[in-house]
């Protein structure tokens, strides 16, 4: 067996080969960790703007929701104090009745009770349609807001 000496100047020449073939593998590394870094960033940016985008979602339908329920709930006193009245009215309309004394009194009651009965629930009914509009128009305005937004969006990104 023979044995090669190793000579000074085999390192060097070694060295002078693999240097440029380094410093290249090097720097695509480096440019490889900052595309991915950019990448990333850009990613979490977008992952970002989507929670903002459903939280936004969330917040409207909840806002919508209790301006329902608000509403719903001024209907419900509405009708609520209506329904008393009719049976106060209904109540001493009857008090009445029992306190006439000929059928001409019975009959001019009867007519005088039907048109103040029919009156108040043709001003009840209008007021309760306006409240019922009103309703539907508030409770529906956060979400036609994120509606119009979305297809702000939307189409701004399609453009």
């Amino acid at each position: 067996m023979t044995a090669t000496k190793k000579t000074p100047q085999a390192a060097p020449k070694a060295e002078t080969e693999v240097n440029p073939t380094t410093s290249k593998v090097e720097s695509q590394m480096a440019e490889a960790v900052e595309a991915a870094t950019k990448a990333g960033a850009k990613a979490f940016k977008g992952y970002k703007g989507v929670f903002a985008f459903h939280k936004d979602n969330f917040d409207a339908v909840v806002e919508a929701s209790n301006l329902w329920v608000t509403g719903v709930q001024d209907l419900n006193v509405a009708w609520s104090t209506f329904a008393s009245k009719t049976v106060e009215q209904g109540v001493s309309s009857t008090k009445e009745l029992m306190a006439c004394t000929t059928v001409d009194d019975v009959v001019a009651l009867n007519n005088k009770a039907a048109k103040s009965s029919y009156d108040a629930v043709v001003a009840e009914t209008q007021s309760l349609h306006e409240m019922s509009i009103k309703l539907a128009e508030t409770s529906a305005k956060p979400l036609a807001s994120r509606v119009n937004e979305t297809v702000a969006q939307l189409s701004k990104h399609a453009a």
